[in-house]
This record gives C-alpha cells, sequence and structure tokens, in this order.
C-alpha cells in the first residue's frame, strides 16, 4: 500500500489557509482539507480552507497576517488581490501585575578588597603583565621565583602572583584593529580591581611601547604600578631579578 505525499500543509490548528506545497491545477482536490480549488496555485502560496468573509483576519502559524478585502470562499487562492492590512488592535502589555521587589531591609556585605578608584575587588593578585610576547618567559620566571621566597610565604593577604602572558605586540601596525585590541585589553587588565598591583615588563623595541601605554592611560592610582623593560634592565638575568625585588 502506497500513501502519496500531501500537496498542501497547514502551518497552525487554528490557521484558515493551507500552504501549497506544489504548483497545483484549478479543480484540484487538497488531500488534508479535501477542499477544491477554484483557480490555479502556485507553490507556497495560500489557500482558503474555510470561509472567510471581507474585513475577517487571516491566520497562518496562528497568527493574523492580514484581512480579507472581499468574501474569500473555500478553495480560494489568497494574495494580494483579496487580502490586504487589517485594523487589528490587540492590548500586548504583560506582565503588568507584577509587584516590585521589596527594598532591603540592611544593607550587604562582603569581604573584599578596597581599591583606590573606588572599586573593590574580590581576590587580591599581583599581576606580571606584558607588552609583548617576547617578554612572556620573563614574566613567568619571575612569577615562580617570587612565589618561591620567604617574604611572599609570609604574606597573608595576596592570593598569588599571576603571570599575564599573550602571544602578540611585535610585528604589528601602530594604528590597527589588533594594536588597539591589544592596547585597551592590557589597559583592562591593569586596572582590573582582583589585581593590587600589576609589574608591566616590556622589551623594549616592541611596537606596543611600554611608555605608550603607560602615557595614554591613567593605570593606576593608588602607586602600586611599575613598569620596565628588558633591554633597559640589562637583560633576561637582571630584568627576573630586579622584578622580584619590585614585586617584594
Amino acid at each position: 500500500m502506497t500513501t502519496s505525499s500531501p500537496d498542501s500543509i497547514l502551518l497552525h490548528p487554528g490557521d484558515n489557509v493551507e500552504i501549497a506545497l506544489g504548483n497545483l491545477a484549478k479543480g484540484a482536490r487538497l488531500s488534508q482539507s479535501e477542499v477544491l480549488l477554484s483557480a490555479p496555485v502556485t507553490r507556497g502560496h495560500k489557500i482558503a480552507i474555510r470561509p472567510i468573509a471581507a474585513g475577517d483576519p487571516v491566520l497562518r502559524y496562528g497568527q493574523i497576517i492580514g484581512a480579507a478585502t472581499t468574501d474569500i470562499a473555500p478553495g480560494d487562492h489568497v494574495h494580494t488581490h483579496n487580502i490586504g492590512m487589517s485594523e487589528h488592535r490587540q492590548d500586548y502589555d504583560f506582565a503588568k501585575d507584577i509587584a516590585a521587589l521589596p527594598a532591603a531591609s540592611e544593607a550587604k556585605f562582603f569581604m573584599g578588597y578596597p581599591r583606590s578608584d573606588g572599586r573593590f575587588g574580590t581576590r587580591n593578585y599581583i599581576g606580571v603583565l606584558t607588552s609583548v610576547n617576547c617578554s612572556g618567559s620573563v614574566a613567568r620566571f619571575m612569577a615562580e621565583q617570587a612565589e618561591k621566597t620567604s617574604w611572599f610565604a609570609e604574606l597573608e593577604n595576596v592570593d598569588g602572583i599571576v603571570p599575564i602572558v599573550h602571544g602578540s605586540g611585535c610585528g604589528m601596525g601602530r594604528h590597527d584593529e589588533g594594536y588597539d585590541t591589544l592596547f585597551r585589553t592590557l589597559s583592562g587588565y591593569a586596572k582590573h580591581p582582583n589585581f593590587g598591583g600589576i609589574l608591566l615588563v616590556g622589551l623594549g623595541c616592541e611596537a606596543m611601547q611600554v611608555e605608550d601605554l603607560v602615557g595614554a592611560e591613567k593605570l593606576r592610582h593608588d602607586g602600586n604600578f611599575h613598569y620596565m623593560t628588558i633591554q633597559n634592565s640589562g637583560g633576561t638575568r637582571q630584568t627576573v631579578e630586579r622584578g622580584v625585588d619590585i614585586l617584594r
């Protein structure tokens, strides 16, 4: 036993039109609603399956898509010649009866770290920020060596020392999107309230110059921002040693 494919589809049980799934000839009987077509209908067009009086809404997907401009009989092609804009009015307000939440009876507090700019951190890290990928290893060495010292072990309110490295900062234009994105990102890290202090480490010859970053941004207001470059510090070893002293 074979079953023929439907020639139309009813998109919503409340619709008064079906949609033709193919080009249908006049006089064809729809397999779904069994109405007879009064005119040929092109694939994707609407066919009335119930009487629609002039002025009544035409429904598709259960929604009003217009109003009949003349009486439409079952089997009629429904298109711009017999449907137009409706004068439908509906109140779309919702949740009007919802009540506002009661005001808090007392202030809420959390154990945080106040910063000089008025913000509060939920952590208290020291960040070793890099302006270029070339200083990434130095930043890691600084953090590793500093966390092994006795003075770090005695700190009670520092969560850790975090090297923040990336793969950019050099070989880039100073006025392109990549430069601007990195500039904003580094500034955001340097100002983040979860850092109690920041040490910015650069190489010295990179496109993302430390002096430009520091000069354009008021990065910290509490004196806990320091910066250095490897080339001005005498190389990797001297930079790491000096950086550990600064972190202390």
